[in-house]
Parts: structure tokens; sequence; C-alpha cells
């Protein structure tokens, strides 16, 4: 009886996990959730009172459970009745507070995230007091003031004006979630602000505000205490967040399967003075060794393999392997002959699902990652070769080589890369190429004739590769795909890195690809009389206007054009001509803005397009 209760308590809480899961997934509604844990609940007072079997009174209670997991997670991303998000696009004012342990200084200016309470339209001179025309909201906004240090200012309620604009992720398979992230946050819009825009009403601390502070003063107590990474990890270990850790310190911990310990906040909170004191500076001296031993087992590339996306059968499956093979036996009622059968089924189905993956047969595909105001592509070749095309990269400390082209080739299980080519050196197409080179082996790198930029710089000092310097009319091939350089211009040191961006077209027996980075309307013009039409169009500068030039489209006469382009960039990318000329000469436009990741797939005469935001089920 007793190991029947367990049994029954351990499903329950794995069905009330997996109902959490299908609530965040949106696949259970929280309405018909509550309908169906309400019919669980009479099943199961029925079969108390009709003394019912163990089996039906664990099938309705495990039932319940799940619905009410179901329940709890649609619960979690309910919307308020007037969401803030109505507003975006809006100049307004907002009136809220400040959530505790949000504000964040750079050398750029303070980040905070706001709690809105109401917010005012078209809003005249910024006062102390919530005027009678504020509407009450629900919901949060990301605030960055622009140029000021407010870390010991901000206290009490806020007022801010400025335009609502929205929040903007990033949709790959294999990386962080933000647009889930955001919703489960409630973070409806972003702002960006002078400091003149801002104005502290005065109003007193909350007991979270007061909390907040209170920490932030503890992190800054024990950094002093115990300086460098060693005291920001324990920071994050006794108050939780990464403030002061480096991303190479997240990068080692998330590598050896320690990254939980990052978040572990309250751990052990004591104060930063007398035995508290003793205690961290001799924590402190421990955690440097240890420091050191996890950045080399991270950097020696033992603690992982990259096995790609599996199905989640696979997951099931190795599970119930993990259970076989280490669990106690009084879970079950197997006998060791039917326990090495089950094991040996298990094995099975596992290699064998993984020989599928690696031999059978793969189309010439193309994946276009979406890495916001940048360009980043990879090709996947029939005889599953890869060539990268560009890297991406944003301002800031966001490198998007190791948050987002790093988790998208692991998602596929790329291990390295047969050939790396940079259209040219300008950050937003080769600021994530360092990263990318640090972590995987490059064989080929194929580069612009053209001054080096610092992200080229960076790279060469962390690649091994074959460097090959890009000329015009040259093919390299990857088995059966040829990859043939249209238009590689020596840049001058005076010229714009655009004018010597490279114009390539990857091409097979499925089909081809053109891929022009930010070439200018004149290279195009010089390439458009050497260049063989292509199925598949990377439309050259995001989109802008000054390229993309009719005589270059119509000879390249694509099927499929596609603009990588951040969300509301501030560049006015895509232009509207362009767009008109793409609509002209008859191509089929997708945007990464739109769509996120798009996977295009080259399968016999036919071009089949995915969006990663839309289709997930295809990736």
């Amino acid at each position: 009886m007793q190991r029947q209760l367990e049994q029954i308590i351990v499903a329950a809480t794995l069905a009330f996990l997996l109902g959490c899961h299908a609530g965040l997934s949106k696949l259970l509604p929280l309405i018909p959730a509550l309908i169906l844990a309400a019919l669980f609940l009479l099943l199961l007072a029925w079969g108390c009172r009709q003394k019912a079997g163990v089996k039906l009174l664990a099938a309705a209670g495990i039932g319940l459970c799940f619905c009410c997991g179901a329940a709890s997670g649609s619960g979690a991303m309910r919307q308020p009745q007037l969401p803030l998000q109505t507003f975006t696009g809006q100049e307004v004012r907002l009136f809220g507070r400040v959530e505790a342990g949000s504000v964040k200084v750079t050398p750029q200016g303070t980040s905070l995230v706001l709690a809105c309470q109401a917010v005012q339209r078209n809003s005249a001179e910024l006062g102390s007091s919530l005027p009678d025309t504020a509407i009450a909201v629900s919901g949060k906004v990301r605030v960055f003031v622009q140029g000021q240090d407010l870390s010991e200012k901000i206290t009490g309620g806020v007022i801010v004006q400025g335009t609502l604009k929205p929040m903007t992720d990033f949709a790959n398979p294999g990386g962080w979630d933000s647009g889930l992230w955001n919703e489960l946050q409630d973070l409806q819009g972003r702002m960006s602000i002078k400091g003149s825009e801002l104005y502290l009403s005065g109003d007193e601390q909350s007991i979270r505000q007061y909390i907040g502070g209170l920490a932030a003063g503890l992190r800054s107590n024990l950094q002093h205490t115990v300086p460098g990474q060693a005291g920001a990890v324990l920071a994050g270990m006794t108050l939780g967040g990464y403030d002061g850790i480096s991303a190479q310190t997240r990068e080692d911990f998330a590598a050896v399967g320690l990254a939980h310990l990052l978040t572990l906040a309250g751990y052990a909170l004591l104060p930063v003075f007398g035995l508290g004191k003793l205690l961290f500076l001799l924590a402190g001296l421990l955690l440097h060794p240890l420091l050191n031993i996890i950045h080399w087992l991270a950097s020696g590339g033992w603690a992982t393999v990259t096995v790609g996306s599996w199905p989640l059968l696979c997951g099931a499956v190795y599970y119930l392997l993990l259970l076989l093979l280490f669990g106690s036996s009084d879970w079950d009622d197997f006998t060791a002959c039917e326990r090495r059968l089950l094991i040996g089924l298990c094995c099975c189905m596992l290699v064998g699902i993984g020989l599928y993956d690696k031999f059978r047969p793969q189309p010439l595909t193309v994946h276009f990652i979406d890495v916001g105001q940048g360009d980043a592509a990879l090709v996947v070749t029939p005889q599953r070769q890869t060539l990268l095309i560009d890297t991406g990269g944003l301002r800031g400390d966001y490198d998007t080589g190791s948050r987002i082209v790093l988790p998208y080739l692991r998602y596929l299980g790329i291990r390295s890369l047969d050939m790396l080519l940079l259209s040219h050196g300008h950050h937003d197409h080769a600021g994530g190429a360092a990263a990318v080179a640090e972590n995987i082996p490059i064989r080929r790198l194929i580069m612009p004739q053209e001054q080096p930029s610092a992200d080229i710089q960076a790279l060469l000092k962390n690649t091994k590769a074959q460097l090959i310097y890009a000329e015009s009319g040259t093919n390299y091939s990857l088995g059966n795909t040829a990859i043939q350089i249209i238009s590689a211009p020596v840049g001058r040191a005076d010229s714009d890195a655009n004018e010597s961006s490279l114009i390539v077209r990857v091409v097979s027996a499925d089909g081809s690809i053109v891929f022009t980075g930010d070439a200018t309307e004149t290279e195009e013009l010089l390439a458009a009389g050497q260049i063989q039409p292509g199925q598949v169009l990377k439309v050259s500068h995001h989109g802008s206007n000054a390229s993309s030039s009719m005589p270059f489209l119509a000879a390249v006469s694509p099927q499929l054009a596609v603009i990588s382009v951040g969300a509301a960039n501030s560049y006015g990318h895509p232009g509207s001509e362009t767009l008109q000329r793409l609509a002209a000469c008859g191509a089929q436009v997708r945007r990464t803005d739109q769509d996120g990741a798009l996977k295009i797939t080259f399968d016999g005469s036919r071009v089949k397009c995915y969006s990663y935001r839309y289709q997930k089920e295809f990736f």
C-alpha cells in the first residue's frame, strides 16, 4: 500500500508539472483547464462516495493535478483587462513604481523596469500628481534613461514620458525564448528617454522596493569584501541575479551544468560584517581556484556533448532508460529479465533514431537566423557540410555569436563549421564571429579584401582556420555545392566597408541562393552582368532603398527574397522603394523581424520556406 501511494504521489507531481508546461505553452487555456479540473474533482468525489477502486481514484487525482497545473500555467499568461501594449507607438506619460532590483547602471545610462499603474496620452507638463485623465492599466515597461546614473536617486513612485515601443525578441530555435519570458514577466513595452523626461513623484517606498534596496546594499558590500568574479558569483548565489558576473563566467557555469548555482537566492544570506564577513572571505578564497577549474573544464570541451534537438519521444525514452538503470526495483513490478529487455529496447530506439537522423536524405537547406538588425545565415549542403555566412552583431554587450548563433548551431547538432564567410567587417555582420570561432572549430575562413575591423581582429585571434581572401570570379566547393564569389571589391582605407561587401552565389543541383551582404547599388550594377539567376535572394543592406536596383533584381530573378532586419529599427529598413521593386520583379518577400528565423529547403524543383515564429514544428 505504501509503495502504491508513493507511485501515485510521483505520478501526480509529474502530471502537475506537465500541466504547467501545457498551460505555459497555451496548449490548454485557462477556462477549459478549470472545467476539466471540476469534472475530475466531481469524479474523485463520486469515486470516494462509491468506494471505487484505487486505480479509478488515482486516475481522477492525477487528472485533477494535471488540470490544476494547466490552470496555473495559463493563469500566469493571462492578460490584464486593459494591457499597456494598447498604447504602443504613442507618446504617453506612464505612472508607476520601479521594480525592486531592476535598476542597472551602464556607461550609456540607467535601465529599470517600471510597473505601471496608469497612463496618460499626449501629456503636456510633467507633474507629481496623478491627473483625472489618466487611464488605469496593468503591465510593465523597460525604461532606459540616457546618460544618467540614477542608482541612488530612484525611490518610490516614478513618472516617465516618451514613446512606448514594442518589446523586441529573437525567434530562433535553441536559444532563450525572450518572447515567452517577456510575457511571463508581463513586460509589454520599452521606452528610451532623457533625464528630463523622468520625474520622481516622491511617494513612499513600497516594501518590495525597500527590500530591493537592502539587497543592493548587501550586494555592494559583498563585492567590496570579495572583489572580482568570486565576489560577483557569491552575490549571485546569496542574493540572486547576474550583476557583475561576466559573460565568460556564465558560459563556463552553463557548460559544466552548474548555471543553477548562480540563482540560488537566499542560499546563505549573512550580514557582510563580523563573522559573516570572515565567512565570505573564506568562501571567496575557496571560490577562486574553483572558478579556474570550472573554466578549464568548460574550455576543454569535455563537459558537454552536442547532440542536437531530438523528438520528445527520445526524451521520454532516455529518462525511462535512466530509471531502469539506476532506479530502485521497488518502484515497479518488472522481473530482472523484463528489466533487461526494456533496457535493450530503449537503447535500440535511441540508437535507431540517431542513425536515422544522421543518414536520412538532406536537401540543400539555408537558415536565415534572426539576429535583429544584422545578417547571419547557415547553409547545410546535401552532404551535410556547413557554411556560415555572417554572424550578426548588436550594440552594447549583447554578443549575437554566443547568445544566438551558437545555440542555433547546437540545436542542429553542428559541432564544427566547414566554412565561415564574412561579407564585410561591419559589426552587424561580423560582431558574433569571434565567439563562434572561440567555441567551435572552423576549417576555412573567407574574408573580403579590406582593412580589418575590430571584430575581424578579434576573430583572427580566436581561430586556426585556413584564411582565404576572396577574389572576384573564384569558386570554392563543399562537396557537390559550389560557392561562387561574384564580386569581391578591394576596400580602400578611406571607403565605407559596404563598398567592399562580397556578393556570393551558393549553388547545387537542388537550387541556388544569392547573398549580397550590404552591397551598394554601384556594386550590384557591376555584378548584374556576371551573375546567374538565383531562386532565393538575401536582400542587400537589410532592404535599404540604396540597394536592390532593378537591373540587379532582373539578373537574379528571385522567387523568394529574404530581408534580415530588426523590428522597429531606427533606419526605417526595409525601405518602401525596395519593397516595391521586389514586388515588381515577382519575388515573394519574407522578413526576419516578422517571421523570426527562416528555414528554406530546396526539395527537387520546389522551394519551401518555414517561419520559426509560426511553424516551429518544421525546425
